[in-house]
């Protein structure tokens, strides 16, 4: 009886016009060399799609002797030819992968901060062009009479006092708004007050104990601007939590505010170790900054006594100011004229610039100075 053996084969796109080669053998012996009642077919096209094929081949019997039993082989080629192929053994190739990706992980925890940091130094938009903005931010916390309470001040008063407006502007170059000091006291000061933070692209929130428990965060639900701009997102609010705060009166009024603000970002202060400006804290600080280029952080402009009593006016470089002490500064603005406008009167907004100043000067530096 007759016999037909079919020999299916998928041939993937190779650009190539010619037909597949497909083919039966027995042994080594091709079809041709056998006996006559055993033949191969024409090929047949069973599918074609996009340059794939699909194809058939079959070996026929006319009547199968004992003589046909044996081997028989299908052989398919294409025109590309043979080429060596390495496989990649799924057990090491998947546990290689895998410690790749644990490790790539691991670096990614540990230094996100610094990568996004550094994708948006050199990489990223500068916030402040065009935005019509004075301030990079508002810095609010609760200022605390030392001298009338009769103690020295805590870690936190200093870090909001002192530490964080003194890293923010003379380290990295951002221009700060800080009532106490830069809001002079007048009928319109809530105004005046609500202005300043419209001016503002951050509003810096410093959850003392002492602003916790005298609600310092009140008037920005009193004004109804302020609160406006709040609960929009307007604003962007940066709130640093400083020591366990739980256990003070009015926290729970902290926990009411921060559902109502849109568009917040909180950082903790763990103490004295997140001082370092190498700590985890800084770069939590900065990266919710905005985002400004390396040249509109370097530059900053201050005020002293130049020869004959004139005020000096310097645009000079940050890390010129930061490497030098203040009494340095003189010799600066004479080292190099080209910066400095020496001029005999005080405009009202050098004179405040130059009443900022003396705020961050220390006592032995201001007696040096007067």
């Amino acid at each position: 009886m007759p016999l037909s053996l079919d020999c299916k084969a998928f041939f993937g796109y190779s650009g190539e016009s010619r037909r597949p080669i497909i083919y039966w053998t027995r042994g080594e012996r091709f079809v041709e060399e056998l006996a006559g009642h055993i033949k191969e077919s024409e090929v047949s096209l069973l599918k074609e799609y996009l340059g794939e094929k699909e194809v058939q081949l079959s070996l026929t019997f006319d009547a199968v002797e004992e003589a046909d039993l044996g081997n028989y082989s299908c052989h398919v080629e294409n025109h590309i030819g043979k080429r060596n192929m390495y496989r990649l053994e799924l057990a090491g190739g998947l546990g290689v992968i895998l410690l790749l990706l644990g490790v790539l992980t691991a670096v990614y925890k540990c230094y996100n901060l610094e990568m996004l940091l550094c994708y948006r130094r050199h990489f990223g938009n500068d916030e402040s062009e065009n935005d019509n903005k004075e301030y990079d931010a508002y810095l609010t916390y609760t200022n605390v009479d030392l001298d009338s309470m009769g103690r020295a001040s805590s870690d936190e008063e200093t870090l909001a006092a002192e530490i964080l407006p003194d890293v923010l502007e003379k380290h990295y170059g951002y221009k700060l708004f800080i009532p106490d000091r830069d809001l002079i006291p007048s009928s319109i000061y809530i105004e005046d007050l609500a202005r300043s933070v419209k001016q503002s692209r951050r509003l810096i929130i410093i959850l003392t104990p002492e602003f916790v428990s005298k609600r310092g965060w009140s008037i920005f639900q009193i004004e109804p601007r302020l609160h406006t701009m709040l609960v929009t997102g307007e604003i962007k609010v940066i709130m640093i939590e400083c020591a366990d705060l739980k256990s003070i009166i009015n926290y729970q009024e902290v926990e009411a505010l921060k559902h109502t603000i849109k568009v917040l970002s909180i950082i903790k202060w763990r103490g004295p170790k997140s001082n370092k400006l190498s700590s985890k804290f800084w770069k939590q600080v900065v990266y919710e900054m905005p985002a400004k280029r390396r040249e509109t952080l370097t530059r900053r402009q201050f005020s002293t006594l130049g020869p004959g009593g004139r005020h000096v006016y310097c645009n000079i470089p940050m890390t010129l100011l930061n490497r030098q002490v203040y009494g340095e500064f003189r010799a600066f603005s004479s080292e190099f004229p080209r910066v400095c406008d020496v001029e005999g009167g005080v405009t009202s907004k050098r004179r405040r610039g130059y009443r900022d100043q003396r705020h961050h000067m220390t006592g032995s530096q201001r007696t040096a100075r007067d």
